[in-house]
């Protein structure tokens, strides 16, 4: 039910030796930092791993198997669980080392209405996950209030934990009140920045009508949704916001560069792209290349608590403070802007579910 806007799409990448992994930050944070890549070279894995109840949890956060601690109590309002924690034994390594810390997962997150349900009950509020050590008489101290969340459906994201030990206990606790599903997590004290070696040309990109793919939703959300995209539903789940979206056919023009002029989206759009790889080097022997597609952009959703949820305008832009946009922010004008709202915002929304009671006449 989401109107997503695309300003951006860059195809990157990165060439280094098969010994390496390389590892994107896709953190969701309320302090964003700037996107980053890393080569890992040695995973290190905690020597223990339970949680608040004492149990082992360590084989389902060893690999990246599907596996998730779900220990927890779920509260009634989707997205919120009790106070729960994982207690992880990081090891030995010299206080001096460069240590981060790797999580892989994905949230069933709350929406607007559970948002606006929290704010009228003083009682209950979200507790982003935060990171505790122990100080020298063992008391557990947080040194990192809000740790950030995965950015989607099992991404892996970046803690830094250099200089954050008070002792040389490397016992970390991560503390959170969210549905948090943690399917991997290990540390390393010896990544790198990493540089993407190419950015490959966007070719084409169209955008056209496709549907809606069939979803595999497990029934307790203890797992991520799965969309199979060979399957298309049969019926339509639900109408657009009202438009204007972005025209049909080529938009290439509109994703070359970050500059405002954006591909808004309807439900049950595709955006078809086409990169070229031709000018790319042959690998080196012992060597291999990794893609990441780098995507600026927005999304809104439809519950009724979302800031003007019912329709595809106002459009987002990188001028604003936040959304929805206020009249002081530094809104997109001038004749380049005007032409794109002319000539590509032009598409309506099309009730795509027939109303139940008949037209009046």
């Amino acid at each position: 039910r989401e109107v997503d806007y695309f300003d951006r799409l860059r195809l990157l990448a990165v060439d280094h030796p098969a010994t390496e992994s390389v590892y994107s930050n896709e953190i969701y944070s309320p302090t964003p930092v700037s996107p980053a890549l890393y080569f890992v070279r040695d995973k290190r894995f905690p020597v223990s791993a339970v949680n608040d109840r004492g149990e082992d949890i360590l084989p389902l956060i060893r690999y990246a198997d599907g596996r998730y601690p779900t220990h927890f109590r779920r509260n009634r309002i989707l997205g919120l669980a009790e106070t729960h924690s994982l207690t992880l034994d990081l090891g030995r390594f010299p206080q001096s080392s460069q240590v981060a810390l790797w999580l892989r997962g994905w949230v069933f997150w709350t929406d607007s209405n559970a948002s606006r349900a929290l704010e009228t009950n003083p009682r209950l509020k979200m507790m982003d996950p935060y990171l505790q050590v122990r100080n020298k008489t063992g008391q557990w101290v947080t040194v990192i209030p809000d740790i950030g969340l995965p950015s989607g459906t099992n991404r892996t994201m970046r803690v830094s934990l250099t200089g954050k030990f008070l002792t040389s206990d490397h016992h970390v606790r991560l503390v959170t009140n969210l549905c948090v599903y943690w399917d991997q997590i290990f540390f390393t004290t010896d990544e790198a920045p990493a540089t993407p070696s190419f950015s490959l040309p966007l070719v084409s990109a169209n955008l056209h009508y496709r549907g809606f793919s069939e979803a595999t939703s497990n029934p307790q959300h203890l797992r991520p949704d799965y969309f199979d995209y060979v399957r298309l539903m049969s019926q339509v789940p639900w109408n657009p916001a009202r438009g204007p979206y972005t025209r049909y056919g080529p938009v290439r023009d509109l994703l070359a560069r970050a500059d405002d002029q954006l591909v808004a989206m309807s439900p049950g759009d595709e955006i078809t792209v086409k990169f070229t790889a031709r000018e790319l080097p042959s690998l080196r022997p012992g060597w291999r290349r990794d893609f990441f597609l780098y995507i600026d952009g927005y999304a809104k959703d439809g519950e009724p608590n979302t800031a003007f949820a019912t329709s595809v305008e106002p459009l987002p832009f990188r001028g604003m403070a936040n959304y929805p946009p206020r009249p002081v922010d530094f809104s997109p004008i001038g004749t380049a802007y005007s032409r794109y709202l002319r000539e590509y915002q032009t598409r309506p929304a099309l009730k795509l579910i027939p109303p139940l009671a008949p037209a009046s006449e």
